[in-house]
């Protein structure tokens, strides 16, 4: 999807990273609204009910890998076997701080995953991601 997004999901297990995120999507103007989660079982829960209750599913997700209960790749798999996250236009991108050549080739294999961000998140790399500008399974 390129453009404006209508919801915004950002998973982090670090607030202050997850509102250093939200203020520079809001500056960029991107996003009609964004949704933060510090706990990556909370996120599930909450995309569990959007589909049951046809809400609106983001549009796109910006998900860091290492949280304690619950990381970003059992996030993946628990969320690879929604298959309703799959008929909706949403655009995964993994936003760490890792730069492990072990995680870029893990992320690759997810067909959910549309690129990996290597944080810190700046107005730049959220513009090439709603512009498209950001291909698939490449490295910002």
């Amino acid at each position: 999807m390129k453009g404006l997004y209508k919801k915004v999901l950002i998973i982090d297990d670090d607030e202050i990273s997850n509102y250093i995120s939200q203020k520079l999507i809001e500056q960029c103007n991107v996003a009609e609204s964004i949704i933060s989660y510090d706990n990556a079982k909370e996120a599930l829960q909450y995309l569990e009910n959007c589909f049951n209750s046809d809400s609106e599913i983001p549009d796109l997700i910006l998900l860091d890998i290492n949280m304690p209960l619950m990381n970003g790749w059992d996030f993946l798999e628990s969320l690879e076997e929604k298959a309703a996250i799959q008929k909706n236009e949403t655009s995964v991108y993994m936003l760490s701080s890792s730069i492990y050549s072990k995680d870029f080739d893990t992320a690759s294999r997810y067909s959910l995953v549309n690129g990996y961000v290597v944080k810190p998140l700046s107005k730049q790399k959220i513009l090439e991601i709603s512009k498209g500008e950001v291909y698939e399974k490449s490295i910002v």
